[in-house]
C-alpha cells in the first residue's frame, strides 16, 4: 500500500515537474518546455550504448518532439529510420504505463532487451519491476497506452 501511495505521489510530481506533454495529430511526446525529448540526449547514441548530450544546432522532428544529435552522422542515421531510436511509450516510464500513470523517466533505465524496443522506466528500481514480467507489462501498457495518451491531449486541449 505505501509502495503504491509513493509511486502516485511520484506520478504526480512527475507529470508537474518532468513533462510537458505535446501533441502533434495522435502523439502525446515527454518533452521539456522546449519541447526536446530524452533531456537532449542523443537518441542514436544512447542506443549505440553510449550518452552523448546531442547539440541544439543538430536537431530533427519527429512526432511532435525535437531530438538532439552529437553528430550529424548521428542525425542521418535517425532521419533513416526514426522508428529504431523513438523511445516507446512517447518516452515516459514504460512501467507507469503498464500501472496505469504517464510519469517521467530516468535515462540511465534505458533497455532494448525487449522485443528490441526503446524501453525506459523511472529509476532503476522501477525498471528491476518491468525486468520481472516485461511481456506482460508490456501487454499492459499497450493496453493502457491510447487511454492515456488520449486522456492526456484532451486534458491539454482543453486548458488552451
Amino acid at each position: 500500500m505505501l509502495q503504491k501511495l509513493i509511486f502516485t505521489l511520484l506520478t504526480i510530481f512527475s507529470l508537474i515537474s518532468f513533462a510537458y506533454l505535446q501533441d502533434e495529430g495522435k502523439y502525446l511526446v515527454n518533452v521539456n518546455k522546449q519541447g526536446v525529448i530524452l533531456d537532449g540526449y542523443d537518441a542514436v547514441s544512447l542506443r549505440d550504448g553510449d550518452v552523448k548530450k546531442g547539440l541544439s544546432t543538430i536537431t530533427s522532428t519527429y512526432h511532435g518532439a525535437v531530438y538532439r544529435f552529437s553528430s550529424e552522422a548521428n542525425k542521418t542515421r535517425f532521419d533513416a529510420d526514426p522508428v529504431m531510436y523513438e523511445p516507446a511509450f512517447g518516452g515516459f516510464c514504460a512501467y507507469g504505463v503498464a500501472t496505469g500513470s504517464l510519469v517521467g523517466i530516468d535515462l540511465s533505465t534505458y533497455d532494448t532487451s525487449f522485443q528490441n524496443l526503446n524501453i525506459y522506466n523511472y529509476d532503476k528500481s522501477i525498471a528491476r519491476k518491468w525486468k520481472k514480467d516485461p511481456s506482460g507489462y508490456y501487454k499492459k501498457a499497450e493496453a493502457n497506452w491510447p487511454k492515456l495518451a488520449g486522456k492526456a491531449l484532451k486534458k491539454r486541449k482543453n486548458k488552451e
